[in-house]
């Protein structure tokens, strides 16, 4: 299968040769993804997460375009961001807060394959972290982790996030990472994400009638949760080591 690149976003802050770099080892990945021997980092909905060859620290987010435009339903509002809008969310929420750790956007393709269809990939920094959710399903507890700390700054980057205007929209144990290394927050996907202003709602989607077309999770509200089952787990797990 061939593909070629029809346009592409990129970081200004990143060197040219090594955007290109990238842009060549994500050309080389999507052949032998189609052959699947690749591991696949993460799934969502509507994405796949897989490592970049011949890099450490990035990774790509494969969109399948022809599978975005089959859920758009009636004129009905998309049911998540672009990869090219979710790349802008990644740089500007990294400018607005240092309290997590977000991964840095490298570029978005477009690109379209011989056989007519069209994929789009954000390349981005692959993070050394685990997630709340792999650590609910056992994954070993990084040693540096302090829970109080941790979502300590969890909800300072949420302030520092809300008081811009972004809203993530998506706070789940899946989308919430802790650093291998440091025991750092990280806070990633960032496709169901709104930029609001002061006076709209950035959780209720209403149409010119007022009707209410799409609802979304409020952010702190869903890190309450979230905090309250990895804290009941944590402590189950002492209790029963014990």
């Amino acid at each position: 299968m061939r593909f070629e690149v029809e346009d592409r976003i990129v970081n200004p802050e990143i060197p040219v040769e090594i955007l290109a770099l990238d842009e060549a080892r994500t050309l080389k990945e999507l052949k032998e993804l189609a052959s699947q021997t690749s591991r696949l980092l993460g799934e969502g909905k509507t994405a796949e997460v897989w490592p970049l060859k011949g890099s450490e620290v990035l990774c790509m987010k494969v969109i399948d375009s022809d599978r975005l435009e089959n859920m758009y339903e009636d004129g009905k509002l998309p049911p998540f961001n672009s990869p090219e809008v979710e790349f802008d969310f990644l740089e500007k929420a990294r400018k607005v807060t240092q309290a997590v750790h977000i991964p840095a956007p490298h570029i978005v393709l477009n690109i379209r394959t011989d056989e007519n269809r069209h994929v789009r990939i954000i390349v981005m920094e692959k993070l050394k972290a685990v997630s709340l959710k792999d650590l609910h399903e056992g994954a070993p507890l990084p040693k540096n982790f302090n829970a109080i700390t941790f979502f300590e700054r969890m909800r300072a980057s949420l302030e520092q996030l809300h008081e811009a205007g972004i809203h993530h929209r998506d706070i789940a144990e899946s989308n919430i990472m802790v650093m291998v290394e440091t025991g750092d927050p990280c806070l990633i996907d960032f496709g169901d994400s709104t930029l609001v202003i002061e006076g709209e709602s950035p959780y209720t989607i209403r149409d010119d009638f007022g009707r209410v077309l799409r609802t979304y999770p409020n952010d702190k509200r869903n890190l309450g949760e979230v905090e309250k089952r990895f804290t009941a787990k944590l402590w189950n797990n002492l209790t029963s080591s014990r």
